[in-house]
């Protein structure tokens, strides 16, 4: 079902201390496709040049038990955008801002 297509997501990173989570807004005609491993999402920080597919808008927030330690956090939002990505059927995210 996936064909030659490479899903991908354009991402909204937003990084807050309310909670750790995904969510995201599908588009285009396609919708949700089977889910796949969060752990194979491929981060890019520009659009493929090979055909793909853009699904969904995702966006990933997070808060972390230390609050000064901005790797921690940023990494606990990816952590929450690839697994929103793989629930929605993605292989990559586009990260376009923070």
């Amino acid at each position: 079902m996936f064909k030659s297509k490479f899903a991908c997501l354009l991402v909204i990173v937003g990084l807050t201390a309310c909670s750790t989570s995904g969510t995201s807004i599908l588009v285009g005609e396609g919708g949700a496709h089977p889910a796949t491993d969060p752990t194979k999402i491929t981060l890019l920080i520009e659009p493929p040049q090979r055909k793909h597919e853009i699904i969904a808008l995702v966006e990933g927030v997070a808060a972390t038990d230390d609050y000064f330690t901005k790797a921690k956090t940023e990494a606990a939002a990816i952590v929450a955008m690839k697994e929103e990505a793989a629930r929605i059927g993605a292989n990559a995210i586009v990260l376009t801002g923070k």
